[in-house]
Formats: C-alpha cells, structure tokens, sequence
C-alpha cells in the first residue's frame, strides 16, 4: 500500500486502539503495547520464557513473531533479520539469561549511559530481572520502536518474571513493572480508539498518520460454461450504484471496554422476527419465552439441539430431550472469565465438549443454572441437557424441506448448484459411467445404489426408463442395502441402432425427496434466451433436439432485486420464485416468466439478469439487461454541448 502498510482481512471489525499496556514505575510512564517481535537466543533454557511470552501476548490480540539475536538463514518468505520486520513491529520484546549471549542485547546495553547499564547489570547480578525500556531507530526507515529488554541472572528467574506478565495479562490488559530503567522516556500513551465495523467489507488496513483504510470490492468476471454469460463479451456484475454499511465507533479505553465485537455483531446479525408461519400443532408456543440468558463475559454464537444429524446422515435420531441442546460461543476479551448461563427450562446435568460435540466432560449444575471457567480467547461448546417435562409441541415447518424442482438431479456439481441437495445424498443412486461394448449396438453398464446412513437400512426401488426405441434389461429393481453399504445392478442397453442416440434416466426415492440420474448416449443441448419486460424477466426454453428433456431453469440477478421476505436493506424490488421445472417435449418451447415486483415508479429501473438452464449434467446462460436514463457524460460531449450553444455553460449547471 502507499504508506507501507499491510493488507489484512477483517471479520466484521477492526479496532484502531490500545490492545496491551505496560507501566513503568509505579504507573508513572506507560506504552502502548503494538505488533510485537520477541527477539530470544534461543535455547532449551529460555525456551519456556518465550513461549509464555508469546502465548500470553497473542491472547491479548497482539501478533507476534519471534526472531533470533543475530541474521538468520531464511526460508522461503521468511525475512533474514528483525530489523527488516518494520511494517509488522511496533514492539520488541527482548529476552536474556546471564552467561547466554545475546547480541541484540548487548547492544542496547552498550547505547546506555554508564549509570543506566550498571544499575542494570547489578539487577541481574543481585538474582532480579533487570528491565530496561528503550527507542531503538536504528533501521531503513528509522522508524522508533519501542523495546523491552528483560534478563535474568538465570532461566528460571526469567521464567518467573515472564510468568508474573502473563498472570496479569490473564485477568487485565494493563501490566505493571516497577524498577525499570528508562534509556528513554516513554511519554503518556493514548487510552482511546476508534473501531470501523464493516459488513463484508473484509480487506482493510491501518495506514501512516493513524489513517484506517475500508477497501470497498474489486471487480470479478462472471463466468459461463457454454460460452459467455452475456453471449457476448465478460460481464462485470459490479458495474452499478453501490450502497455500502459501516459503521465507525470512536471510544475510551480498549475494544473489550467499549465491547466493539458486540456492535459489529449488532451490526452484522440484527435481531430478526419472522412472522407468518403456520401455528404448531397440540400446543401452541407462549406469547414470550426466554430461553438462554448469559452474563456477558461470554458471547454465545449458537445455541441449538445437540448433535449433527443431517452432517453424519443419520436416519434415526431422538427428539430435543434425548439429543439436548448445544450451546457454543467464545471468551471475547483475552482474559480468564467465569461465564454464567440461566436458562428458560430446568436442566438435568451438562458437559463441556470439541466442536464436533465430542469428548464430553460432566460439569457440575444447579437447577437451571451453569457456571463454567472460559479460557482467554478459547471457543467453548457446552452440551446441555433438558429436563423432560413431557410436554409435547407438534411440528412446524420452518423452512424449505426439499428441493424446489424434484426430481433432482444427484450429479449437483455438474449443474453448478453450489451445495449437495437437502438431505446430502444419504442414499444415493446413480448409472455408473464406465461401459462394456458388447457389439455396436449393446453395451452395458451398472446402476449403484449406496446407503451412507450408518444406523439404518435403506430400502426403496429404483426405476430405469429409456428413449423410444431403447431396451433394458431391467426397469426397476427393488433394494435392500444395510447401513454403510451399497448395492450394484448390472444394466444392458441395446440401442436400435448403431449410431442411434437416446437418454437412460434412472430414478428413487428418499426419505420424501425424489432423485434423478441421466445416463446420455449422445450430446443434447437446449436453448434458452432472456428478456426483460414490464413487471419481471421472460425466458424462452427451446429443445431443438429429437429427445423429451427435463430440466430447471433458475434466475441469477443483483441483489438489490431480491428482497428476502423484508430483510434485505438493499432491496427496490422482490424477485421470484428463483427457479421452475422444465419439462419440454421433444422440438417444443416454453416460456416462463419470473415476477419482479415493487420496482420503483419514480425512475426507470435499470438491472441485469441471468437465466440459468441446467439439464442432464449440463449449464446453458441467457443474459439481458436493462439501462435506466444515462447519468454521467463524457467530457467531449460536454464540450461540444457548450460550444454548440455558443458557449453557454447552462446545460451545465443544469446537471
């Protein structure tokens, strides 16, 4: 960057602001601890000094890299000395044992007035660390960085001192050092900061002059399969007004004390109320209910039923009372807390857990209470379990169950769908794609069926059809397959003729969602095209091939045009629905139309849109676009337009 700056990714915000405090002598001088360097010979004996050190700074937010005294053989990006680590040190950390040779050390002991260095040296003479505070600006760009030099008269002195630091850091950010010999004064350090929250925004930085940098985007070309998305040259999805949310929040003291993550999650992840759904069945929920309550000192990022199902496929598991609840968060400020949990129902024990809710250890509740210890930054899992009280709320439907166009296609990636479909493909059917020649009209191939659900069987039946003409050895079979296992049919095609083309389709069913495989014999390619008309965009599906094709046609377009029930702050206009079923017979077309509604009256709109056909494993594009009045001119035609009204500046100022 232009002021020697290092570009970082952000998550929702960065704080420009004292992290780390050291205080001199009776709290009479301070600094501001930045990005640190320790810089250590070392040895099995200073090993243990340095890793405290830096373990206790990286959870208080603090980066640090650890250097020898001396030049180093570098690898790789690796740089070959500290002092060639300017954009990244604002801070050194220096670390010495009596008897070990320390050439960095030593130097900064030689810079000092004699008085300063015999006091120094009686320190550690005497079995005290000695601590001497520097500016050292003896580098490229004579930048002055602050250094602490610490040594001991032996390495578990200094161990022990290191120890007392991170003590402190463990339960405050503020560390105090009395007896310190000052080689240079540290001023009074700034207690505020200024914290910028972005909402996406990831690239950032902090430049010279306490300069905060928020880059808005860079610009991507949409790709296409089968040639370009906009038939025609690249387009730039990014080439439009932008609307960008951020917030900057200047505040006393450090992040933890004005709680800058909880105004970026504020910011980030607005409470939501959704209306609308239909009632539950038996009993309904109360008017209000509160079910988890923290006290502060640890942020919860989940809380919901134990376990993963859905993830390990599981065919069988047992309601809310029997699988529990998962509670999972974080310690936000770096420091050694006591998290405190009521929660709206009694509980009958918990237990604290890895991320995968494995390797459960019993904690000890009361009533509906839990009190646990949360480590300095450490991210906690909680396994609670309910008391049952044996009231039973019936089943709502709280969201999509199942895939929007069914049957659906198993070979997602091929159609570029992004995730597996709902379900992951817990049993999973497909037509095997390497072929036995037989002779030029017969070949043969298998059709799999796999159960990947590890508690229960799956049984169910495939059905096979194929183009007019085509014959199978089979139409269906019915399947058995134990959990983990899986089945394989072998499957003859004759075709009735050698060069004759066609499509095998293979369909089953799962746990209420119906799949599709297509096995082609050939090459068909649709076609589809776009448009947009008053209320929304049009798309033509046309099949030009001699085969009844299936499909579905889905619609890509700015996110300023969908409105996500209400939710979406960028939204002029609600599109939808997202995608249809394409069902066309052979030679046939059919046009569908997608809805854009409450598009603004008081201006043309002006977007893009992408209709996006997907069939048997394929991706077909369709582009259209709509331009509103044109907003800015080139400065020739300006020119022009003044020297044509005899040099008025009129239409001008109009604009």
């Amino acid at each position: 960057m232009f002021s020697h700056c290092q570009v970082y990714a952000a998550n929702q915000w960065l704080d420009y602001g004292p992290s780390v405090t050291i205080a001199f002598n009776d709290g009479l001088h301070a600094v501001n601890v930045g990005m640190s360097a320790l810089i250590v010979n070392r040895t099995p004996e200073t090993a243990a000094a340095a890793d405290l050190l830096l373990e206790a700074l990286t959870k208080k937010a603090v980066p640090v890299t650890e250097y020898p005294d001396t030049k180093r053989a570098a690898h790789a990006s690796q740089l070959v000395h500290f002092n060639e680590d300017l954009m990244m040190t604002d801070t050194r950390f220096v670390l010495a044992v009596a008897g070990r040779r320390n050439e960095y050390a030593d130097r900064l002991l030689t810079r000092c007035k004699p008085a300063e260095k015999e006091r120094f040296d009686k320190r550690v003479a005497a079995g005290s660390a000695a601590v001497l505070f520097t500016r050292d600006s003896d580098n490229a760009w004579n930048k002055p960085v602050d250094v602490i030099l610490i040594k001991a008269k032996t390495a578990k002195i200094l161990r022990d001192f290191v120890e007392d630091m991170e003590i402190g850091l463990s339960v405050g950010r503020k560390i105090y050092i009395d007896s310190v010999i000052l080689a240079s004064a540290p001023g009074s350090p700034d207690d505020y900061g200024v914290a910028l929250v972005n909402t996406g925004n990831l690239a950032c930085s902090v430049e010279n002059g306490g300069l905060l940098n928020l880059m808005l985007f860079h610009t991507a070309r949409f790709y296409g399969n089968q040639g370009k998305v906009t038939g025609g040259e690249e387009m730039v999805p990014e080439r439009k007004t932008h609307v960008f949310t951020y917030a900057l929040i200047p505040h006393e003291g450090s992040y933890r004390e004005a709680e800058i993550y909880r105004r970026a999650l504020e910011v980030n992840d607005p409470l939501l109320g959704l209306t609308g759904f239909e009632k539950a069945a038996k009993a309904p929920l109360p008017e209000s209910k509160s079910f988890l309550k923290t006290n502060g000192s640890f942020i919860v990022t989940a809380f919901k039923p134990g376990g993963y199902p859905l993830a390990s496929m599981k065919g069988q598991y047992g309601d809310i009372y029997q699988r529990g609840f998962a509670l999972r968060g974080f310690e936000p400020d770096g420091e050694n807390a006591k998290a405190e949990f009521l929660f709206g129902f009694d509980i009958t024990g918990a237990s604290s857990a890895d991320l995968l809710e494995e390797n459960a250890a019993p904690l000890r509740v009361s009533g509906n209470k839990l009190a646990v210890q949360a480590g300095a930054h450490s991210i906690e899992t909680y396994l609670i379990r309910p008391k049952d009280g044996k009231a039973r709320v019936g089943a709502a439907e709280l969201g999509a169950e199942r895939e929007p166009v069914e049957p659906t296609f198993v070979r997602s990636w091929e159609h570029d769908a992004g995730t597996m479909p709902m379900g992951y493909l817990a049993v999973a059917g497909f037509i095997g794609k390497k072929v036995t020649h037989i002779d030029e009209t017969t070949f043969s191939v298998d059709v799999h069926i796999v159960n990947n659900r590890p508690d229960m069987p799956a049984e169910g039946t495939l059905s096979l059809r194929a183009s007019k003409g085509f014959k199978l050895s089979r139409t269906g079979a019915k399947y058995s397959v134990p959990a983990g296992g899986y089945k394989v049919f072998p499957l003859k095609v004759t075709k009735p003729s050698a060069g004759a083309q066609g499509l095998i389709t293979l369909e089953y069913s799962d746990d209420g969602q119906r799949f599709r495989d297509v096995f082609e014999i050939g090459c068909f390619k649709p076609e589809v095209c776009a448009r947009i008309v008053p209320g929304g965009v049009e798309a033509e599906v046309a099949n030009p091939t001699g085969q009844d094709l299936e499909g579905e046609l889905a619609l890509a377009s700015p996110i300023e045009t969908w409105d996500l029930y209400g939710f979406n702050p960028f939204a002029f206009a609600a599109a939808g629905p997202a995608s249809f079923k394409v069902q066309l017979k052979a030679g046939a077309k059919q046009t569908f139309f997608f809805p854009v509604e409450q598009l603004p009256f008081e201006e043309e709109p002006s977007f893009w849109a992408v209709a996006k056909l997907m069939v048997n494993g394929r991706i077909f594009f369709a582009f259209a676009e709509k331009h509103g009045p044109r907003h800015n001119l080139w400065a020739h035609e300006m020119i022009g337009q003044i020297g044509a009204d005899g040099n008025s500046i009129q239409r001008l100022l109009e604009l």
